[in-house]
């Protein structure tokens, strides 16, 4: 297969897809609200462009709580234990990972009521 063109179709697989799927229920601002949410989750964890705590904690309300089921169902409650969760706890923003966060798009489905 030619180079550039293998690179040109490999970039446009990398596109995010805003459309709305056939699997979704729901106004479509609100499907596309949730599908934000899923892009902001997967852009603050990611290597590129950096890793971005702040972007991460913008998801969360002041009073969230989290429930990570992976260590004994341990629980974070308020912002700045969520914080720490994600600061020392989880994997993505750990010095030593260099992750790139990707949810296919086709595998997203949303149902908003």
């Amino acid at each position: 297969m030619n180079r550039p063109l293998f690179i040109i179709l490999g970039a446009l697989m990398c596109l995010p897809v805003f459309a709305v799927s056939q699997g979704d229920s729901g106004p479509p601002a609100d499907i596309l609200a949730v599908r934000n949410i899923e892009i902001i989750f997967h852009t603050a964890g990611s290597v590129l462009p950096n890793k971005d705590l702040d972007l991460m904690m913008s998801l969360y309300a002041d009073d969230a709580v989290l429930t990570d089921t992976a260590h004994d169902n341990k629980v974070y409650q308020g912002k700045e234990q969520v914080r720490t969760y994600w600061a020392n706890v989880s994997g993505p923003f750990r010095p030593e990972h260099h992750w790139i966060g990707y949810t296919p798009a086709m595998r997203i489905k949303s149902n908003v009521t």
